[in-house]
């Protein structure tokens, strides 16, 4: 399986990753020689949110599971629940501005709704390990 990832590489070799780690606490990463780094992580569930209509609210700091020389770039996606049903269409911002974690915060933009969770939350992360 290495070898034919390798391959859609365009042939920069794997040289390090924890992809046959069973659900790393941090989530999941592979370097290639050449200094390239993806991170990605998954988290089914964050519960216990308090964020008020037409606010911005935490999600949480995530650690990445590799560290970066420089800021990467990076994004995400889940959707927000409440227990009064589900709200859609609510963009996740991440922000990628430190070297050690992803910032994720969730904007409230709709009127009488509190969100208290949000569900398959999803964040990545590409940048450069040297």
């Amino acid at each position: 399986a290495m070898q034919m990832i390798d391959e859609k590489l365009g042939g920069s070799r794997i040289v390090d990753h924890n992809l046959d780690v069973t659900n790393p606490e941090n989530g999941y990463y592979w370097r290639t020689e050449d200094g390239l780094q993806v991170c990605w992580y998954h988290n089914k569930r964050v519960a216990d949110l308090n964020i008020a209509p037409g606010y911005s609210g935490k999600i949480g700091d995530y650690p990445y599971p590799a560290a970066f020389i420089s800021p990467p770039a990076g994004g995400g996606s889940g959707f927000a629940t409440t227990g009064t049903g589900d709200v859609t269409g609510i963009p996740i911002q991440v922000r990628c501005w430190d070297l050690s974690w992803l910032d994720t915060r969730l904007r409230n933009t709709t009127s009488g709704i509190t969100i208290s969770e949000v569900r398959n939350l999803s964040l990545f992360a590409i940048g450069r390990w040297k």
